[in-house]
């Protein structure tokens, strides 16, 4: 992606996004980063995209690598992040090889950390990323 509603893209990133309210469907999301712009866009592979959230680069605090907040409640039953939890268990209670598998440490999260139009602080968090975030990361710290 090089260009999006005509600002040009520095890089962008496909994740998983963990939404923190119901508006928001638990998806696959491009992080396009723009100089101006945090795009969070969800592809509906009909040639068409929908905006999850387009934050003004000055209202980002910070990106970050980190962990859920311990407070954070587990899934619902029966949403997507509870059916994608248990089938990671599943898997490794029926792989052979599941000693290579097991991550003893906790879960890392791409993390954003940006002030909404109320200014109060908001966190957006993703996994599953097609590359490794530090060069977002650092593209954005060029930005600050």
């Amino acid at each position: 992606m090089d260009i999006y509603k005509g600002e040009n893209i520095k890089i962008s990133l496909l994740a998983r996004i963990h939404p923190t309210d119901r508006n928001i469907p638990d998806c696959k999301c491009i992080l396009a980063l723009s100089e101006r712009h945090l795009f969070v866009i969800e592809d509906n592979y009909d040639g068409t995209y929908t905006d999850h959230y387009v934050i003004d680069v000055n209202y980002i605090d910070d990106i970050i690598m980190s962990e859920f907040d311990k407070d954070e409640k587990k899934p619902e039953p029966g949403s997507a992040a509870d059916q994608r939890e248990r089938a990671d268990t599943e898997l490794l209670r029926k792989h052979p090889l599941r000693r290579l598998y097991v991550n003893n440490g906790p879960k890392k999260y791409l993390e954003v950390i940006y002030n909404d139009d109320n200014f109060l602080k908001q966190h957006l968090y993703f996994d599953e990323c097609d590359n490794p975030p530090k060069g977002f990361i650092k593209a954005f710290k060029t930005l600050k």
